[in-house]
């Protein structure tokens, strides 16, 4: 179980809109009752796209000094995923471990846990790495101006609010809009190879 304490006392700002965050408390409690990681929160904010208009909303969770939550290493960033639009809550548990298994680099690894936030209990939530670039996370160059170099990409469903604040994302013919977040300042060449390589695959 983690238990989370805001520092309002609520969740009434984190949910007000996507990206609203504030700090607070954790504790992860192990199976056996056993407090297996505590410390303070830098920031917990709300996410997701779609998943975010349900009432059983995601988080990201910063925390002030990083912590092993998962068995994979001292982090900082880790995200709660609501499974709201999956009444098995095992679909995104079922590709994450898949993709471990076939040996895909980097896919992310997650444990359901209960959340409890503010004493409220909150239903069941998977806790999972965040996807990002860094030291012990995925391993692609991000300052190369190399056209064929690595990527992270993100699908963006609605919210182009969003797109508005960055020049670097892209339309597929099939109106789907991928905004480019690694490199962060992708070339031109770079942004048409992508925006290339990716509609091939659409």
């Amino acid at each position: 179980a983690l238990f989370v304490t805001t520092s309002s006392g609520s969740l009434s700002y984190i949910e007000a809109e996507k990206g609203n965050g504030e700090a607070g408390l954790y504790e992860m409690v192990s199976a056996d009752g056993k407090v297996v990681a505590a410390g303070q929160i830098r920031k917990l904010k709300s996410r997701g796209n779609s998943t975010f208009l349900e009432d059983k909303k995601p988080y990201q969770m910063t925390l002030t000094e990083g912590a092993d939550l998962l068995g994979t290493g001292i982090q900082e960033k880790y995200i709660l995923l609501a499974n709201r639009q999956d009444q098995s809550l095992l679909r995104d548990r079922i590709m994450y471990d898949m993709a471990g298994d076939m040996g895909l680099a980097y896919s992310p690894v997650s444990t359901f846990l209960d959340l409890y936030v503010n004493g409220e209990y909150r239903g069941s939530y998977q806790l999972s790495e965040k996807v990002e670039t860094g030291q012990g996370r995925i391993a692609i160059d991000t300052e190369t101006k190399r056209r064929e170099t690595g990527f992270l990409i993100t699908f963006e469903y609605g919210f182009e609010d969003r797109l508005a604040e960055t020049e670097y994302y892209f339309t597929t013919k099939n109106g789907q809009n991928v905004a480019i977040k690694r490199p962060a300042n992708p070339t031109q060449e770079q942004m048409e190879y992508i925006a290339g390589t990716f509609q091939t695959i659409e």
